[in-house]
């Protein structure tokens, strides 16, 4: 039996444990109570004193209402807001715990949260010291230009923002990189092939450039001043006739004095027109001076100039008895661009439209000193291409006059021109001359005759620089055909010869056949098409009795293979020739059969020769 006694005392200790227990955690609260009831109190008498200046006006009873709101508004804004930040604590704290120090850099820039009161407050980072160096150095390039002092970094950074339209004066000396170049060419110009400017963007960019300004400028002459009392060079013949009349009238007609006060109205303003020319002169000189300027700026980096168009002189007063209105002086071009080693021109106006005048077209006695001027002391051209200019027999002689002396030159094209015969014999005297180097020569589609490739292939038998000669479209017939190919029969540096459009005729076969027999292997290009080599096909003409129609038969392409004597030679001599890799005999009047026999032999030539290069 348990004792009724020991079990109360039990139960009585085990109260006043759970009291006491229960004890410390209702001291704490009533702690916490008293302090906020304290804080509270705080803040109601703060609330208190704010309401009381803000409302002096009104009853004490509305400053207890609105006293009494604002108290219970800051007490609940005050706890939640204990509460954030407790929790925030939490937070930070068990992170801070967990995963000390594992934030990256920019994980540690996204914690940068923080919204102020400014509108212009940014979201993102605060920029490096370094790019705001570079930003302010982008900004004042013009001014202060700095570049190679940068790392590789910064200075991709800078060439990649500053602007293309830079002034040259800054740009042209200091950047050498592609990148710059290249975005410069591709916005200016249009179509850009690198590959025809030794693969250089600066070179394509300036080269171009240098076209463009030379093409757009427009020289100018200053005109001379006129006289006061010089009447004639302000006033038509039919004005002069006019006021006459009107004069003679005694001004009866108030139409007549409209038309005098008009006419005096004009002539009290011409002075002014004269102060315009004055400027208009001026402005000429210093506009043939920044020209050049800018031509020198260019002068390191154009390589290779071609000109599409050069304008002619304006300001000149010409009659027509007068000779042609010069062109641009290309003596003052070449001596500001002193590193030009090819240079093609045309002495001509592309795009004139409705202001269309002989005048513009051809190379004057005058372009032609120039260039004699331009080529006398220069050490660089190694190529000039002259076409479509005019180029007759006495500016032929002027141009070979320095050709004698130039030991540079190596390719010149005077295509299109109008050079005959003396101008060939001009030309014969430069090939035998053995300081000249030149070793491309083409005459294609002027006025040589029979004449002129006598002198032409007497040269080609003392010359030893020539590799290609182009004769094409020239009248040269079977007799200076037949001196051609004895030239080169008797050569031993010459590979390409184009006498197409010769008006040749099979008399030249048999000379033609001994070239290619020869078997050199050196010439490996014959251009011979459009020439009567073979014979003409033989046509009948049957006329029938019974209508007046006429009717042709050609004849068949069996009896014509058989008679083809010049086709067959031709075939018999090409066989024999193993390095002969194009010979063109379109429409020379030769059998269908002799021709493709030819053809098929020079394509295994070809490929035999391509063979031994590999």
């Amino acid at each position: 039996m348990e004792n009724p006694e020991a079990t109360q005392n039990e139960n009585q200790e085990a109260n006043q444990k759970t009291k006491e227990a229960e004890s410390p955690s209702k001291e704490n609260d009533a702690q916490n109570n008293n302090s906020s009831t304290v804080k509270n109190e705080d803040n109601s008498e703060k609330a208190n004193n704010e309401s009381s200046e803000n409302t002096n006006n009104e009853k004490t009873e509305n400053k207890t209402e609105g006293a009494n709101e604002e108290h219970e508004n800051l007490t609940t804004d005050n706890s939640q807001e204990s509460a954030e930040v407790t929790e925030g604590n939490a937070g930070v704290n068990l992170t801070s715990s967990i995963q000390p120090n594992i934030l990256t850099k920019e994980e540690k820039i996204n914690l940068r949260r923080i919204i102020a009161e400014d509108s212009k407050w940014n979201l993102a980072p605060v920029k490096t010291l370094s790019e705001i160096c570079v930003n302010s150095i982008v900004n004042n390039f013009n001014q202060k230009p700095i570049l190679n002092s940068l790392s590789k970094k910064y200075k991709n950074i800078v060439l990649d923002t500053i602007s293309t339209d830079t002034p040259l004066e800054i740009t042209a000396h200091l950047i050498e990189e592609e990148s710059y170049w290249k975005r410069c060419a591709q916005e200016k110009f249009k179509n850009c092939d690198i590959s025809k400017h030794r693969n250089s963007w600066k070179l394509l960019y300036f080269e171009l450039l240098a076209q463009k300004t030379i093409e757009e400028y427009i020289p100018r002459v200053d005109k001379p001043p006129k006289d006061e009392d010089d009447n004639d060079s302000i006033i038509n013949d039919e004005d002069t006739e006019r006021l006459k009349s009107i004069q003679n009238l005694e001004k009866e007609s108030q139409g007549s004095k409209l038309l005098l006060n008009n006419k005096n109205e004009e002539l009290k303003d011409y002075p002014d027109e004269k102060k315009n020319e004055e400027t208009v002169t001026e402005s000429a000189a210093e506009n043939e001076k920044t020209f050049l300027d800018k031509l020198e700026l260019m002068s390191d980096y154009v390589k290779s100039l071609k000109i599409e168009q050069l304008h002619i002189t304006e300001g000149l007063e010409l009659k027509k008895t007068d000779p042609l209105p010069d062109h641009t002086n290309i003596k003052l071009i070449l001596d500001k661009l002193k590193n030009v080693e090819e240079l093609s021109m045309y002495y001509g106006v592309k795009n004139c439209e409705l202001n269309f005048e002989w005048k513009y077209y051809g190379m004057t006695i005058n372009d032609c000193i120039n260039l004699h001027d331009a080529l006398k002391n220069n050490n660089i051209l190694q190529s000039l291409t002259i076409t479509s200019s005019h180029i007759d027999d006495n500016r032929m002689r002027l141009l070979c006059k320095v050709l004698l002396t130039n030991r540079v030159l190596n390719h010149l094209d005077l295509s299109h021109n109008s050079i005959s015969d003396e101008g060939a014999l001009a030309l014969s005297k430069v090939l035998t001359k053995s300081t000249v180097n030149i070793d491309y020569l083409s005459l294609f589609n002027n006025n040589i005759n029979a004449k002129g490739a006598h002198y032409l292939g007497k040269a080609l038998c003392a010359n030893n620089k020539l590799k290609t000669l182009i004769l094409g479209l020239n009248s040269i017939t079977d007799e200076g055909g037949i001196d051609i190919l004895k030239g080169i029969y008797n050569n031993n540096t010459l590979n390409y010869i184009d006498i197409s459009s010769c008006q040749l005729k099979n008399a030249v076969v048999p000379v033609l056949c001994k070239l290619i027999k020869k078997n050199s292997s050196i010439l490996n290009t014959i251009i011979i098409n459009s020439n009567n080599l073979g014979i003409p096909k033989i046509q009948k003409n049957v006329f029938s009795k019974e209508s007046e129609n006429i009717d042709i038969l050609q004849q068949s392409s069996e009896d014509s293979s058989n008679t083809d004597v010049f086709g067959k030679a031709l075939f018999e001599a090409t066989s024999m020739n193993k390095y002969l890799t194009k010979f063109d005999l379109r429409s020379t009047d030769l059998s269908v059969e002799y021709t493709v026999a030819i053809d098929e032999i020079i394509k295994e030539n070809y490929s035999l020769v391509r063979l031994e290069k590999k």
